[in-house]
């Protein structure tokens, strides 16, 4: 048998990405999200957080907001999952961006914001929330406004008491005051294509059906296009799957089908898990087989508060092998192998180049069943790099006469990546080539 084909998950380009030029508003037509023309509007989304205790997108001490938002866009996504309290909106809409981040002493992080994002340093949260919205709508990017909580900190557990009727933080009618400020605030952006609602509440004939007039009413108001902003998606309720047998996928089927969007999936990517590692395999494959619209957790690399959770979103970027439940790392050799997702080798992407951060060096292929090395010569064509087939989950490159060549384990039993001819990029299942098949 051949050697496993290193069906690789490039983190930053995870799926079946399409154009970034979206034809807003949107509706809903049984199961699919449309465009104004009618068209299928795709929702390839990542989540963003900004619900937490300092109430601002993480990771702006590190680049710049426009920078931020360019490269979401430029790894294929065109929707940012944007997460925010409640209580921000109802209790600190006055407090300054800086001197939240002193009460919570976070003076590092209000010092690297001076270089990046000067400007937010001295706004308050909302006018910092405000810009966020405002830049996503210049670059063209929608957004899904994500009530994430009430009280601002870390989500979610199950005595928080940040969830449902009668838990500290919860206060039902603040929770409506808090859609209406939202909403009010977003009125004629069209980039905010839903504000989604809270996932845990219980009480449904009345919360549901509250919450969604309150979004309604207030979008509605004093603006003459409201009605076509919303049509149909200037909302969204979130349903979360807690502990039991439901699924939702049921929503999808039947004779009222209704659009379902899976707004929150990943892994902890700081260790390796078994659990896990079998869990994205399988979610990849569910959401490509029933061409579910997602957003995938997260796109921060770490938490201005949880700084123990630095590895856990898309920057910094890894290389993930499914079938074995490892990454690529680079060895003392500078050869790539796979390894342990702990001690996981940091890459970024340049165009279709991949470079590793420590050295910024970029991966080049030699040739046919040849091992990969780290070069300075990024602009050949043996260090262009992309996804191939449907499914996405073929990084290839060609050689000199053009052959595509894809990365491989060199055996079943190695840990040494190669590059090899491209096999079963069609994802044919009948291709007797694929050790899966």
């Amino acid at each position: 048998m051949k050697g496993k084909p290193l069906c690789l998950i490039l983190l930053f380009a995870l799926s079946l990405f399409t154009s970034h030029s979206n034809s807003l508003p949107l509706s809903t037509n049984k199961r699919w999200i449309v465009e104004e023309s009618g068209k299928r509007m795709k929702m390839h989304c990542v989540n963003w957080s900004s619900h937490l205790n300092s109430m601002l997108g993480e990771g702006l001490d590190l680049i710049s907001l426009k920078d931020l938002i360019g490269e979401i866009k430029k790894l294929g996504f065109n929707c940012v999952r944007y997460t925010w309290a409640t209580h921000m909106f109802t209790r600190y809409s006055s407090h300054k961006v800086g001197e939240t981040l002193d009460s919570l002493k976070l003076h590092g992080i209000r010092l690297g914001l001076r270089p990046y994002n000067p400007s937010l340093e001295t706004v308050t949260l909302v006018e910092a929330f405000d810009a966020v919205i405002d830049e996503f709508g210049r670059q063209g990017m929608m957004v899904l406004a994500d009530n994430h909580v009430s009280d601002p900190k870390w989500c979610c557990g199950d005595n928080d008491g940040n969830g449902f009727f009668g838990d500290e933080h919860f206060n039902p009618e603040e929770w409506l005051q808090g859609l209406s400020m939202i909403a009010n605030r977003v009125k004629g952006k069209s980039q905010v294509v839903a504000i989604v609602l809270r996932n845990e509440l219980r009480s449904w004939s009345t919360s549901k059906s509250r919450g969604l007039a309150q979004v309604h009413e207030s979008r509605s108001s004093n603006s003459s296009q409201s009605k076509s902003q919303c049509s149909g998606v200037c909302f969204i309720w979130r349903y979360i799957l807690m502990h039991g047998p439901q699924h939702p996928g049921f929503l999808m089927r039947g004779q009222n089908p209704g659009a379902l969007v899976m707004s929150e999936f990943g892994m902890d990517m700081t260790k390796r898990d078994e659990k896990n590692n079998r869990f994205m395999s399988c979610m990849l494959a569910y959401l490509a087989r029933v061409d579910l619209d997602w957003a995938l957790w997260t796109a921060q690399g770490g938490y201005y508060v949880k700084e123990q959770d630095r590895i856990v979103g898309l920057l910094p970027y890894i290389i993930y092998h499914p079938l074995s439940g490892q990454c690529v790392n680079v060895n003392k050799n500078h050869e790539l192998e796979l390894g342990d997702c702990e001690d996981q080798s940091r890459w970024s992407q340049e165009g279709q180049e991949i470079k590793l951060v420590a050295i910024s060096k970029c991966i080049k292929t030699i040739g046919d069943g040849s091992p990969l090395s780290l070069s300075n010569d990024c602009k050949s064509k043996q260090s262009s790099w992309k996804t191939l087939s449907a499914s996405n989950l073929h990084l290839g490159t060609i050689d000199e006469q053009g052959h595509n060549l894809c990365l491989e384990r060199e055996s079943p039993t190695s840990s040494k990546i190669v590059t090899k001819i491209c096999i079963c990029v069609d994802d044919n299942p009948a291709c007797l080539d694929n050790p899966q098949s």
